[in-house]
């Protein structure tokens, strides 16, 4: 409140160097706690500050800040046109680090907004950047950022590889503000892939240096990582309490994108101990937010949890209905692992109308997307597959 109160009191003063030193010198105070829309704010006025007088290294810099602010509260249109505009301002200026710098954060935009290919091109030409300058952390930064790229088109083994690559940097570099990001990211392939100790090892560490450092952000991410390794290890209460407390920390920051995530999942636990009519509550409020920031890729995982619950609830014309929308959505935004989720589920729920051909075809090849992913959702799919005495070799199914 008080740093607030400086700085209107600067803007109606129209003290524009004050506005752009107190921006500058706050901005990773404001990151780090939040509010976010407050802190939007703030470097607004600082980026406009700068531009009046004329200083574009101090309004390049004020516009960095603001479109990373701006990705996090999930107005990614904002952001990107932010960064574009930081971007010519560093190339005019010959820097190419800072170049860098607003490349990594395209990238993390890009990504979000499901365009991957254009994640990738930024982030690959930031790594390229960073190691011309010799800037390891920054390095680091954009190893992490395509560690996800890499995790969300299923190449598990390069998100993991590189992942890898990137702590090895931070903790040359002996910085620890970047690591909880790459440590959840492994975290959650070792999840998927089935390996619980190591996901809970690696998302504990991360919940630790955050709190080391006052990362509010960095605690949620791990506290909803954690509440997954939970949930997948059977954990219900010790699931519920993780979730809440990430959501808690959440809506503190004003992190519309990880709100939603951990309603997604509270969601599906209610689900699972048989409240279907609050979970198919929170389900929709979570896909409408998803649909709202335009991320297919959580949409898709919502919808596909969302069908199970429809199906658990005894309404499987509608559960099918459900999974076929997913599947096109996973199909289109590249999501394999959500798509072999859809196939599963319609593959169940063909199975429990009886319908034995559609279900086993469906659920083939579910069980072929999962094994060269490498996932643990393979198994019960193969076991499931054996016990209704169908072959575990995949075939085409129907779509």
């Amino acid at each position: 409140a008080n740093l607030t109160a400086c700085l209107r009191h600067a803007i109606q003063l129209g003290q524009d160097d004050r506005t752009v030193a107190f921006t500058a010198g706050t901005a990773s105070l404001l990151r780090i706690d939040g509010p976010w829309p407050q802190a939007v704010a703030a470097q607004g006025a600082g980026a406009e500050a700068a531009a009046r007088r004329g200083d574009r290294p101090a309004q390049a810099r004020a516009l960095i800040e603001l479109g990373t602010l701006r990705r996090l509260t999930g107005d990614y249109q904002d952001a990107t046109g932010d960064l574009k505009i930081a971007l010519e301002l560093y190339r005019d200026a010959g820097d190419k680090t800072a170049q860098a710098d607003v490349l990594a954060e395209l990238g993390n935009i890009r990504r979000l907004a499901d365009d991957l290919p254009g994640a990738d091109r930024a982030l690959r030409a930031a790594l390229e950047l960073y190691r011309d300058a010799g800037d390891k952390t920054g390095q680091a930064r954009a190893l992490t950022g395509l560690g996800f790229i890499c995790s969300t088109f299923g190449d598990y083994q390069d998100a993991e590889r590189r992942f890898h690559a990137a702590l090895a940097l931070y903790r040359q570099e002996g910085d620890e503000s970047g690591q909880p990001r790459a440590l959840t990211g492994l975290s959650e392939l070792q999840r998927m892939t089935g390996d619980y100790d190591s996901a809970a090892s690696n998302a504990e560490a991360a919940l630790v240096i955050s709190r080391q450092l006052g990362d509010r952000l960095g605690q949620a991410n791990a506290l909803q990582r954690l509440g997954k390794i939970r949930l997948a290890t059977g954990d219900y209460h010790g699931a519920a309490r993780h979730q809440e407390a990430a959501r808690h920390l959440y809506r503190e920051l004003g992190a519309r994108l990880g709100q939603a995530n951990a309603l997604t999942e509270l969601a599906e636990i209610r689900s699972l101990i048989g409240d279907h009519e609050g979970a198919a509550h929170d389900f929709e409020q979570s896909i409408a937010e998803f649909r709202d920031l335009g991320i297919r890729g959580n949409q898709v995982n919502a919808s596909n949890k969302y069908a199970t619950a429809i199906r658990a609830a005894g309404d499987t014309t509608r559960a099918i209905a459900v999974y076929r929308d997913a599947l096109a959505l996973a199909r289109e935004a590249q999501q394999p692992d959500e798509e072999a989720a859809a196939l599963e589920g319609l593959g169940e729920t063909h199975l429990r109308r009886a319908e034995l051909e559609a279900g086993t075809g469906y659920l083939r090849e579910a069980l072929e997307i999962y094994r060269r992913l490498g996932m643990a959702a393979s198994e019960p799919v193969a076991a499931r597959l054996a016990e209704i005495g169908e072959p575990s070799a995949s075939r085409p199914g129907r779509d």
